[in-house]
């Protein structure tokens, strides 16, 4: 059984009320004390950066803190896109008919807030089905072409490039599907890493000039538990993996003065692969 992850459970509790917000049967004392702020519903808030800025004067703290831990995750997992999708369109500034016709907020009235009421599996809803759903009637048909033209040009490409499970869970619970959050959190964030090693093995392609499969990656990052049973020599190699040294190299751009190699070879390009494995001279040092 894997150790649980502390600080990735701590997250997983702090998001829970957001999935709360967002879940239309779901209703309790507190709730109704967080539900708005300053006229806006507060899940409206997790999708727009700007506007929680403009209101945080106006947050209990409480509320503050969950959404804090929110960009904190936002930051981490890099939803910045994905987020935009939670966004409410009647409150989106680039979805400029809103501003000129307040029957979208009415839609909004009836359910039809966030991009993921209107979506299934990343496709735009038939007006047929909204209709259904949300009540729309004939005189609504302009407004949504406007708004499925909308989804598909800004909307759809961010939902392709963002399948994240972070996301997925509060768009479950907009949809009232889904329990025991607090889990399905967890295993959003366990699974979605955030620790990911693999931009290291990218600049050492870049300096050797080869390719590194991930397979061959995770086998170079296992060996440095198994090849020694020094502690001292254990450390040593993950420093040299994970490209922890200031090379001379790094040490010319941080003072703008030319830097040599180490070990007296003559070369100023002694970067990371240079100084552990092409200089001439490593087997004098």
């Amino acid at each position: 059984m894997a150790l649980l992850n502390l600080r990735k459970y701590f997250y997983a509790a702090q998001l829970r009320p957001l999935a709360c917000w967002c879940r239309p049967d779901y209703e309790f004392r507190w709730k109704e004390m967080e539900r708005e702020i300053q006229g806006y519903q507060t899940q409206i808030l997790m999708g727009d950066k700007y506007l929680r800025g403009a209101l945080r004067h106006a947050m209990d703290p409480i509320v503050a803190f969950t959404l804090e831990i929110w960009n904190v995750i936002v930051e981490k997992y890099k939803l910045k896109r994905g987020v935009h999708a939670l966004k409410w369109f009647t409150y989106d500034s680039r979805f400029k008919p809103r501003v000129y016709d307040s029957r979208f907020k009415e839609w909004a009235q009836k359910g039809i807030t966030a991009m993921y009421t209107v979506s299934e599996n990343g496709q735009f809803m038939s007006f047929q089905d909204l209709k259904s759903k949300y009540g729309l009637v004939n005189k609504d048909f302009f407004r949504y072409l406007q708004l499925r033209d909308y989804f598909i040009k800004e909307i759809r490409p961010e939902l392709d490039e963002t399948s994240n499970n972070v996301i997925k869970v509060i768009v479950d619970a907009y949809k009232q599907k889904g329990s025991r959050v607090i889990s399905a959190f967890y295993q959003a964030l366990v699974g979605s890493g955030g620790e990911s090693t693999l931009y290291i093995k990218t600049k050492w392609e870049a300096e050797l000039k080869i390719q590194i499969t991930e397979e061959e990656w995770y086998q170079m990052c296992e060996t440095q538990c198994s090849s020694t049973s020094s502690l001292v020599w254990r450390e040593f190699c993950w420093k040299n993996l994970t490209r922890f040294f200031i090379t001379p190299k790094i040490k010319s751009r941080q003072l703008a003065v030319q830097q040599h190699c180490w070990r007296l070879c003559g070369s100023t390009e002694a970067d990371h692969s240079h100084i552990f494995w092409n200089c001439k001279d490593k087997a004098i040092l």
